[in-house]
């Protein structure tokens, strides 16, 4: 957390890690879970396999990725460039 706040470029990296992390062991855990028909079992393994793993890859590329990350993670390292911006163009 505090290498997010402080906006270092290793927070980013373990920030990506925790959330990989995360969605590994959602995915790859035991589905204790007991379904009372077919129906709601195709239901969970769609939601546990296809539906979570996907919205895990975009979060993990909203954090880590995108424009406004990136923006984010460099602000740090322009403002002490002397950038008054303290955002990369």
């Amino acid at each position: 957390m505090i290498g997010i706040y402080s906006r270092r470029q290793w927070g980013r990296w373990l920030g990506l890690l925790a959330i990989a992390a995360f969605a590994t062991s959602s995915v790859l855990g035991p589905d204790t879970t007991a379904y009372a028909n077919e129906a709601q079992k195709a239901g969970g393994f769609l939601g546990r396999m296809i539906l979570g793993p996907l919205a895990f890859v975009w979060w993990a590329y909203a954090f880590g990725f995108s424009r406004k990350a990136k923006r984010y993670f460099l602000a740090k390292e322009h403002c002490a460039n002397g950038d008054e911006a303290g955002v990369a163009p």
